[in-house]
This record gives C-alpha cells, structure tokens and sequence, in this order.
C-alpha cells in the first residue's frame, strides 16, 4: 500500500456497489483540477474483508494492461463511510480503501440486459480484449477466477476491461476450493470429479466461452440456472447444450467450442484463440460504430425501398443467428443514415 500519501481526501462519494468485502464509491479528488472520477472499494481492517482486499490489491497493483481496469492506489482511511473519504498514515485507519479507474459504461451483464445481444463486431472485439488479458495474466502467473459478464466493464469508446480481482491469485497458490459464479464455472471445478483439478488458466477459459455464449445469445448454455442442485445434476450429463451452433459462422463455432472443452486439457489456451481465424478478422481492430454503419448502410442499399418495419424484419432473417439487430441500435442506425440523407 501507498506509504507515502499523494491525495489526502476524496468527495462527493457515491456509494456504486457492494457486497461481501465492502462498499464501492464514486468519488473525486478533494484537490482535482479536473473532472476525473474514480471507484474506491472500501473494506474493514479486520476478519476476511480485510484479508481479501488486500489480496486482490497485492494482485491487481502489479498490472498494468490496456484491457484490464487500472489500479491507482491502496492506503488507510479513518472511517469507512460518510461524506468524504480521508487517507492517514499506514497502520492509523480503521478501514483500507483501493482507489481504480472508473469506467463510464455498462458492465456487459447491463448491456445484454438492456440492448439484447451484442453485434457481431463487439463480440469479435470483447472476444479479443478479453483473450489479451487473459494472455497477460497468464504471464504474471495469475488466476482471475471469476471470469463473467458483470466482471467486464466498458469504457466511452466501446472497449471492454476486466476487473474485479477479489478472487483472483497467483496460479503456484490456486487450489480446489469452489471460488466464483458457479454458471461460468468450469466443470473440473464444478464438480471436481476426476482430480482434484485446481482452478488454472484453462478455468478462465472456459469462463470466458460461456461469457461469449451469453453476450451472443442473452442466454447460458445450459437448460438448468436457476437452481444449483439442477444445474449441478445438468453439468454431470457431461454434454453441454450448445444450441444455436448450426447457425453460428463456423469461425465462431470453432472458436466457442475450442473455449468449451470438457477436458481442460484440450481447452484453448490464449495463444491459441488469438490464432484462431474468429481473432484474426480485420473487421476487430476497426472502430465498432464506423464498423456497424458501413454494413448498415450496406444492407440498406440490398433492401431496397420499403418501411423501417420492413428493413428491421428484413435483417432479422438475413442474420438470423441473433436475430438481426438490437432494436435500439437498429434505430440509432437507421435514424443516423437516413438523417444523413
């Protein structure tokens, strides 16, 4: 932690999250020239919140990583809560505060929640960033452990970072405890049959194809989810449930089903995704509205004259794979053009 203090108090908090270890603030420098806001996760200095922060701020203040959210700073502060948050001399608060970047977007579980599924451009580009992450952690010997749609956020220009490093640890201290969001966890770890396997990188994998499954069909894998012992009980049919495949482009089915191996084993390793044709699309690196806008335009041009109405059906069955477009986005879109004519 910051032994030497650089920002002594942070206003005008926010309270943004919660859970087991604490509270998240949005908060501003009481100092600041401009108008930066961060996202401070706030824990207890006692018991298991304050052991389980300053884990994940040991991890996380050793990354530094474009598609990962930044850390900036660790310290003391005398109280947990109120109107203001006030850093003091190491060993002198009753709470530990992390201070991070605050990213202005959803995270992707809202995205999904409130636009249906993403496009097929964002999904290349979520795919990619988040295998380059899981690239880079594999290189510092880190574990995330709790790969999921909420555990991804976005930023103003559509990129996507990952974040919460509250279960995470370094891959030589991983074991076979039964740490994260049991939908996306993989089933050596679910079930722990023929091991014991501990969590290791090809968890995060797995973790991430389910991700993928969902941002494409604003669904999981599998028929059981809302309760655990039936899910658990699906999972040891030891088939997953990979509907939709048949009309999946096959770069992307390859792609999903090499994330979606049973056997860790044989899992697609980072490098491996990054090499897959799925990865390698040129269509990834392009600015996703320009992206979207041109095909868009495209498409209009093939449709002809007809009404929105029309158009929007007209899409649904030439991409039927996730049902054309998001309604929101496709007004956005058509509104943009046609405004433009």
């Amino acid at each position: 932690m910051d032994a030497s203090p650089v920002f002594t108090k942070w206003t005008q908090l926010r309270k943004i999250g919660g859970g087991s270890f604490g509270y998240v603030y949005k908060a501003k420098r009481e100092d600041a020239i401009d108008d930066t806001w961060f996202a401070i996760k706030v824990a207890k200095k006692a018991g298991e919140e304050d052991k389980a922060l300053r884990l994940e701020i040991d991890i996380h203040s050793r990354l530094t990583h474009p598609d990962i959210v930044r850390y900036v700073n660790a310290f003391d502060i005398s109280v947990c809560g109120g109107s203001s948050i006030v850093q003091v001399p190491v060993g002198k608060g009753k709470c530990i505060a992390m201070v991070l970047e605050l990213l202005p977007g959803k995270n992707v579980e809202q995205l999904v929640k409130v636009n249906g599924q993403l496009s097929e451009v964002l999904i290349r580009r979520l795919a990619k960033q988040m295998v380059s992450a899981l690239s880079y952690l594999k290189e510092q010997g880190i574990v995330h452990n709790d790969i999921k749609p909420a555990n991804i956020l976005t930023d103003s220009d559509s990129n996507f970072k990952l974040a919460d490093f509250g279960l995470s640890n370094k891959i030589e201290n991983s074991s076979n405890i039964k740490k994260g969001t049991p939908l996306y966890m993989a089933p050596e770890i679910l079930l722990q049959a023929a091991g014991p396997y501990f969590f290791s990188y090809a968890t995060d994998m797995w973790a991430l194809g389910v991700v993928l499954f969902f941002v494409i069909y604003s669904d999981l894998p599998w028929v059981e989810t809302n309760n655990l012992g039936r899910f658990i009980a699906e999972v040891k049919k030891g088939k997953l449930d990979r509907w939709g495949r048949d009309t999946e482009p096959e770069d992307l089915a390859e792609f999903l089903d090499g994330c979606l191996v049973w056997n860790p084993h044989d899992r697609f390793t980072p490098a491996d995704c990054l090499a897959s044709p799925f990865l390698t699309n040129p269509e990834i690196s392009s600015p996703a509205g320009l992206t979207e806008e041109a095909r868009f335009s495209s498409d209009m041009a093939e449709f002809g004259s007809g009404s929105r109405e029309e158009f929007y059906w007209w899409l649904a069955r030439k991409y039927p794979k996730n049902g054309g477009i998001p309604l929101i986005r496709f007004n956005e879109l058509y509104d943009g053009i046609i405004g433009g004519k």
